[in-house]
């Protein structure tokens, strides 16, 4: 890995103008080639609890909702702002963020990955992922993620900043953006989870871990005011609002899909979102756990992430892409360290092209209908006149996700093969 930065490379002067011009690009290709989700009026699903927020904003009556989608303010509270209708609104809105979102994730990695082109890669994967906030904006444009995952960058470069040299000023500037954030998504306080393995605070060394105390009872009195501060915006956001009774419930939505969400629909919600990406951290597994290595205070947000992939609902892509930087970061180290391998052709041409086929680049979102009409034809993602449930792991019917699942699974063994190539052929002799 290395460890210095080219400063003067093509990329770190010019790619963020670079992504911009894409992003617009993309966006006007997208605008023009993708309809709009007809369901309820292009209010989509959650997008009706998010429309009636801004109806309400602007007729300046006391927001009322249900749980948990009338505390999430922030993007609502903007919408209603502008002058145009509430769905032009935010597909503004949410398009302005998915511009800043990959302008900050390329920041991101290229202080962390240290690798222009992998940084840049990433960002368009970003881009051209159909269920990312630029292309799903257009789908579905009454939408709360864009401007989460723009606090979720946010405060990983502040962490970032923090775990080379803390200060309390960028520990406020931290826990303003927590508390800010929560005014959007609950999940933003899970990056506080972070901040007690700052700094070189421990070591592992023959064969025990060693603690810096004086680091780790700072980080710790820097956590317990972070996360009481995210505990208290959790407050005002259920205070400014009135609950409408919908039977939801955390700890029931928890244990519902703890218990409906096999281990099968998530491996399979991981390939639809990272692609064939997701193999090659297990196959070079020493490269991935170097992130962590100098960056320790991912890993409970990391173990976070998994977690809040499983059990906080049906929609396990979306809440994957929430964490998107740190899974982009592993996935990184992985192809810098071992830039011979996937540079051969045997390896990067099915990558490339499964990833098309993952990130529908050339495909429209296909619609969401009640009666589940429509011909589902599964090949790494679902092509045809199709559903919409039946892209997504959880909800597509089940023989969907099973034939998509078997080819990811086919295909990873194909580079589970080159990876341990001659291994495999010493262990196989012909007679």
């Amino acid at each position: 890995m290395l460890n210095t930065v080219n400063k003067t490379h093509f990329l770190f002067r010019y790619g963020y103008v670079a992504l911009s011009i894409l992003f617009f690009a993309l966006l006007a290709i997208y605008y023009v080639t993708q309809d709009p989700i007809t369901f309820n009026n292009g209010k989509g699903f959650d997008g009706v609890k998010y429309v009636d927020i801004v109806e309400q904003l602007r007729a300046g009556e006391p927001i009322a909702g249900p749980a948990p989608f009338v505390y999430r303010l922030a993007t609502p509270y903007l919408v209603a702002l502008l002058p145009f209708t509430i769905l032009t609104s935010y597909f503004i809105v949410n398009s302005i963020f998915a511009l800043i979102s990959g302008l900050l994730l390329f920041y991101w990695l290229k202080e962390t990955l240290a690798n222009a082109w992998i940084s840049f890669g990433f960002v368009i994967f970003l881009f051209l992922h159909w269920q990312a906030s630029l292309r799903f904006t257009v789908f579905y444009p009454a939408d709360c993620d864009p401007l989460a995952i723009i606090f979720v960058m946010l405060g990983l470069i502040v962490l970032q900043k923090l775990n080379k040299n803390f200060s309390w000023k960028k520990l406020s500037l931290f826990t303003v953006l927590v508390f800010v954030g929560i005014f959007q998504r609950e999940f933003i306080l899970s990056l506080a989870f972070g901040m007690p393995f700052l700094g070189k605070c421990s070591s592992y060394k023959n064969n025990y871990i060693n603690i810096n105390k004086t680091l780790f009872t700072r980080n710790i009195k820097a956590f317990l005011i972070v996360f009481c501060v995210g505990l208290l915006g959790i407050w005002f956001t259920h205070l400014l609002v009135n609950t409408v009774e919908n039977g939801y419930g955390f700890l029931h939505a928890i244990y519902r899909w703890m218990h409906q969400k096999s281990v099968f629909q998530l491996l399979a919600g991981f390939y639809y979102t990272l692609g064939i990406l997701l193999i090659f951290p297990f196959l070079f597994y020493k490269s991935a756990l170097k992130v962590f290595k100098s960056h320790l205070y991912l890993l409970p947000i990391f173990a976070i992430a998994l977690i809040l992939s499983w059990i906080s609902g049906g929609d396990t892509e979306r809440f994957i892409l929430w964490y998107c930087p740190i899974y982009f970061l592993i996935i990184g180290h992985v192809l810098v360290d071992h830039k011979d391998f996937f540079l051969r052709k045997r390896i990067v041409v099915p990558i490339v092209l499964s990833l098309l086929l993952t990130l529908r680049v050339f495909w429209q979102i296909p619609q969401f209908y009640l009666d589940n009409e429509g011909v589902s034809y599964p090949f790494f993602a679902v092509f045809g006149t199709d559903n919409f449930v039946n892209i997504l792991s959880t909800h597509a019917k089940k023989w969907v996700t099973t034939v998509n699942l078997l080819l990811y699974l086919l295909l990873s063994l194909y580079f589970v093969y080159w990876r341990f190539e001659s291994r495999i052929r010493h262990l196989i002799k012909w007679n």
